[in-house]
């Protein structure tokens, strides 16, 4: 998700709530991703790790699970990132088409609508006694998906 050390890192402890795999090994690599994936290269496309897990499984200092539910607000996340790097018009084409075009496939001809709109993600998700924490649960973000036009 092209996030910073103190996103996965606590007290030099792995976030469990935050640990995907790869990690990025150190803050230089973490800003060549960024700038890469921003700055219209087209050898990067989005790719989410929405891999929930019961937060039973997700114990701080214990052997967690790595995997995060980003579902909730991974394309705000990723317009935020883009944002800070002066290249939120270029959001739709790595979020869009980058990875089609890679993958030889049809560009969706669906639309989002980003709003510059603040919200609170929600913290957890729960079904059928699944209780997930959400990536960046209980923070704020700047942009939220309005609808999809078809």
């Amino acid at each position: 998700m092209l996030l910073t050390k103190k996103d996965v890192f606590i007290n030099e402890s792995i976030n469990p709530h935050h640990f995907c795999m790869p990690v990025v090994k150190n803050e230089s690599d973490l800003i060549a991703l960024r700038k890469a994936a921003c700055n219209e290269n087209t050898k990067f496309f989005l790719g989410t790790d929405s891999a929930p897990h019961h937060v039973n499984y997700k114990i701080p200092n214990i052997s967690s699970k790595p995997g995060i539910f980003s579902a909730v607000c991974s394309i705000e996340l990723y317009a935020s990132i883009f944002e800070e790097e002066g290249a939120i018009k270029n959001l739709e084409t790595f979020s869009s088409i980058n990875g089609p075009k890679f993958y030889n496939l049809p560009i969706n001809d669906h639309h989002i609508i980003l709003s510059r709109e603040e919200w609170i993600v929600p913290e957890y998700i729960e079904k059928e006694k699944i209780k997930v924490k959400n990536f960046h649960g209980g923070k704020k973000l700047n942009w939220k998906v309005k609808n999809l036009k078809v």
